[in-house]
C-alpha cells in the first residue's frame, strides 16, 4: 500500500483543510515529540464529556458528517455486547475513520473510557499505550515500551468499568494483537477497528462482527458536497442550489467517496471556480488518459498544478516526514548544513514565504492546518 493511500484513509471523510481548522491547538497541547524517533508531534487530548466519559485522543468529528446511520447502528449492535470486536473495512477514502469518530460521539455515553490509537505503525500503538499508562497512573519504574504495553493490557482486562479502544488504520491483526487483552471476551471492553482489508480478524475470535463501508448514497454525497461548498446552506435549500444537478455529476465521477468530496470542495473554494469548471478539468485529464485509479489521486494532481514551484518543493520535503503535527521550527530556519539544502528556500529571514506556502496549500486541501506554527501533512 502506498504512503498516499495510508494517510488518505486516516483522513477519510474529513475535509483535509477543515481537519486543520477544526482540530485546535489544544489537540496538540499535551503532545510531545520523541525526537529522532518521531519527527511529528503526538496529538494527545484527554477530556471528559457531559456524560463523564473520559475521551483520550479522539479526533474532532467533522460537522458535515452525513448519512451512515445504518452503518453506525450496525457497529452499535456488535459492540453492545461487552467483550466484542467490530471491524469497519473499506477502500481508502470511504470514510471509515469518520464513522469511528462519529460512533464515539453518538454512542460514547455507553462507555466510561474511550481511547483512540493510531495503529498505522507499531510505533504509534506503542506510544499510545505509553500515554494511556499515564492516564491510569501506571508504570512506576517501568519505562520500556513492552513493559508498559503489558501493564496497560492487564489493567484494562481487570477494569470493571466499560471501555472502548478504537484502533484506526490497522494493517494486520498481528500488528495489534499484543495490545488487546487475551481474555477480551470476558471483560467489559469493546474494540473497534478500521482497516482496508476485510479479512484481518482471525476466525478464532469469538465475539466479533464486520461492517463493510461502501461509497455514500447519491443523495448523501450530493448533500455533503453542497454543504461543504456553502456552509450556511439549509437542508431545504439544496434543490434550489444553482449547481444541484452539476453536483450529481461531480460526485459520480469521484465515486461518491467522502474524502474525494471534501477534496473537491476544498479545491473549488480555494481556486474560486465552479463545480462545472472542476468537471471541465477532470474531462481534460480524462481525454489525455491522465485519470488515476483513485479519484483522490486525480484530485490531488489537479490541486498540485495550482501550487507555485517552491510550494511543491515544500510538499516534497514533507513527504519524508511522518504524518502528524509538524512544527514550524522543524521547517523554517537557517538551514546552513549541507544535508538541509532542500530547505533553504524556507529561510527564517523570509517568514512570509512559509506563511504563503502553508496557507495556500491548506486552502487547496493538500495539507492540514492547526495554526501557522503547526501543520499536519497529508500525503494524499
Amino acid at each position: 500500500m502506498s504512503d498516499k493511500g495510508k494517510t488518505r484513509d486516516r483522513l477519510a471523510a474529513v475535509g483535509i483543510e477543515d481537519v486543520g481548522s477544526e482540530r485546535t491547538a489544544s489537540d496538540a497541547a499535551n503532545g510531545t515529540s520523541d525526537g529522532a524517533a518521531n519527527l511529528a508531534c503526538v496529538r494527545v487530548r484527554t477530556e471528559k464529556s457531559s456524560s463523564q466519559t473520559v475521551r483520550w485522543n479522539i479526533p474532532t468529528p467533522t460537522p458535515r458528517f452525513v448519512g451512515r446511520q445504518k452503518e453506525l447502528s450496525s457497529v452499535q449492535r456488535v459492540l453492545s455486547t461487552p467483550g466484542s470486536i467490530c471491524l469497519l473495512s473499506g477502500r481508502g477514502g470511504a470514510g471509515k475513520t469518520a464513522i469511528a469518530m462519529e460512533f464515539s460521539c453518538q454512542y460514547g455515553h455507553a462507555y466510561e473510557y474511550i481511547f483512540w490509537v493510531d495503529a498505522e505503525t507499531a510505533g504509534g500503538c506503542a506510544e499510545s499505550y505509553k500515554q494511556i499508562a499515564e492516564v491510569f497512573n501506571l508504570g512506576g519504574r517501568v519505562r520500556d515500551s513492552d513493559g508498559l504495553t503489558i501493564l496497560v493490557r492487564e489493567y484494562l482486562a481487570r477494569l470493571e468499568k466499560r471501555w472502548l479502544i478504537i484502533f484506526d488504520n490497522v494493517e494486520s491483526w498481528s500488528s495489534i494483537v499484543r495490545y488487546i487483552p487475551s481474555n477480551l471476551e470476558k471483560s467489559r471492553s469493546s474494540v473497534l477497528i478500521t482497516a482496508r482489508k476485510r479479512d484481518i480478524l482471525p476466525p478464532s475470535i469469538a465475539n466479533h462482527g464486520h461492517v463493510p463501508i461502501e461509497a455514500l448514497e447519491l443523495e448523501d454525497s450530493r448533500r455533503m458536497l453542497l454543504l461543504s461548498l456553502q456552509l450556511d446552506l439549509a437542508q431545504k435549500d439544496l434543490r434550489s442550489h444553482p449547481e444541484y444537478y452539476v453536483a450529481t455529476e461531480a460526485v459520480s465521477v469521484i465515486e461518491r467517496l467522502p474524502l474525494a468530496i471534501d477534496m473537491v470542495s476544498g479545491f473549488v473554494r480555494a481556486s474560486q471556480c465552479s463545480l462545472a469548471d472542476f468537471l471541465g478539468l477532470w474531462e481534460e485529464r480524462k481525454l489525455l488518459g491522465d485519470i488515476a485509479s483513485s479519484p483522490m489521486d486525480t484530485i490531488w494532481d489537479i490541486g498540485i498544478q495550482e501550487l507555485p514551484l517552491e510550494a511543491r518543493k515544500m510538499l516534497d520535503v514533507l513527504s519524508f516526514l511522518d504524518p502528524g503535527v509538524i512544527q514550524h521550527d522543524l521547517l523554517v530556519g537557517d538551514h546552513t548544513e549541507p544535508a538541509l539544502k532542500p530547505l533553504r528556500f524556507l529561510d527564517a529571514s523570509q517568514p512570509r514565504r512559509y506563511v504563503c506556502f502553508v496557507s495556500f496549500a491548506s486552502s487547496l486541501g493538500v495539507m492540514g492546518l492547526t495554526t501557522l506554527d503547526e501543520i499536519f501533512w497529508s500525503t494524499l
